[in-house]
This record gives C-alpha cells, sequence and structure tokens, in this order.
C-alpha cells in the first residue's frame, strides 16, 4: 500500500476558491516522512517513505514513548530531521492500521478521531491560547489539527515558523486504498530559495 501522502500541488492564491469546502487544512511540517509501526509486543520500527530503514534511531525515551501507544501503524514527520531547534519530535497526521488491522476503506475523517483517541492519554494541556498549529501529546508528540471553515489562505499567510512548510489539504470523506495518491490531499507549499511555483 503506498503511504498517504500530498502529492498534488496548489497555489496559494486557490486555497479559498471553493473547491475545498468541507476539506480539512492541517499545517505541512517540514520533516522526513516517517511510518512507524508499534507491535503488539511492543516493538518500534520505521520506514521512510520509500519503505527503507531511516538512518537514525530512536532514542530510549520517545522508543518508550512510541511502545505506549496501541498497536498500529502510525504516519508522522520527524521534525529534527530538518529543523535544528526540534529534536526527537514526531507530527503524527494519520493511521493505517490499529490492532492488527488495516484501515483501507475507512474515511480520513474517522482514522483521524482514532489517532487523537489512542494519542489523549498523553496530552499536554499547557495553557498556550496563542496559536498553535498542532495538539501537543508530550515533548515527543505532536498531532496536525484540523482547520476547517476559516480562511485557508488566511491560515497560511499566519505561517512564520521554520518548521511550518506550508498547508496540506485533506478530504475527511476519502477512504484509505491501496493506492493513495488519489487527489484527496493536495499540499500548498511556503515559497523558499529552492522552492517557487
Amino acid at each position: 500500500m503506498q503511504v498517504p501522502r500530498a502529492e498534488n500541488i496548489i497555489r496559494p492564491e486557490n486555497l479559498d476558491s471553493g473547491i475545498f469546502k468541507g476539506w480539512y487544512a492541517q499545517v505541512k511540517m517540514n520533516g522526513q516522512y516517517l511510518v512507524v509501526t508499534v507491535a503488539k509486543d511492543k516493538t518500534v520500527s520505521a520506514l521512510d517513505r520509500h519503505g527503507k530503514k531511516p538512518a537514525w534511531n530512536f532514542n530510549p525515551n520517545t522508543r518508550a514513548l512510541w511502545a505506549r501507544l496501541p498497536p498500529g501503524v502510525y504516519c508522522a514527520e520527524l521534525l529534527h530531521a530538518k529543523v535544528k531547534e526540534i529534536r526527537n519530535t514526531f507530527y503524527l497526521h494519520d493511521i493505517i492500521e490499529a490492532d492488527g488491522k488495516t484501515l483501507l476503506g475507512v474515511p480520513y475523517r474517522d482514522r483521524y478521531r482514532l489517532l487523537i483517541k489512542y494519542l489523549e492519554p498523553f496530552a499536554v494541556y499547557n495553557g498556550r491560547a496563542a496559536y498553535v498549529p498542532y495538539w501537543q501529546y508530550g515533548d515527543s508528540f505532536w498531532a496536525a489539527k484540523n482547520f476547517t471553515n476559516i480562511s485557508f489562505k488566511g491560515l497560511f499567510d499566519s505561517l512564520i515558523r521554520p518548521e511550518e512548510e506550508g498547508l496540506v489539504l485533506k478530504n475527511p470523506d476519502a477512504k484509505l486504498t491501496h493506492n493513495n495518491q488519489q487527489g484527496w490531499t493536495v499540499k500548498c507549499r511556503r515559497p523558499t530559495k529552492n522552492f517557487q511555483f
């Protein structure tokens, strides 16, 4: 199965065009895409989006935190791969297998709810009322926050942190399939010296 990953790109001026009405917007973080497996015996392993073992290893504290999650296959970005100020932090945004059962055919809305349910015991309520584009679950786990019924362009324009690469828009009704490049997820990246439209 291909991992759910946004390959289609849109321009910032098209974010509020109406095409994405009812979709979720999530902040796209600048990290290394990983598929992390927590086995029933609590062993933890990771592969990159190409199915290869990454060049780094989990530190013991992070591995222990992952092992506390229910068995499953989780999609996340490892942020310390590209942002020096952030170390051993995972930004979770999808789950494609839960307790040994594939989630093929399950809409993203329901997979996201399950992911948040699994993470809830780790929630940190730190009183940060200001804009924070993610849910925080301890120092090592962040989860994508869904934004709906707002100006996606306004959200995009508010991104200023180096780890905030842009937005990913997701159709909440889209079901997980073997070929996950069906246009149910698109990205809009902030311009950089290496990326311009």
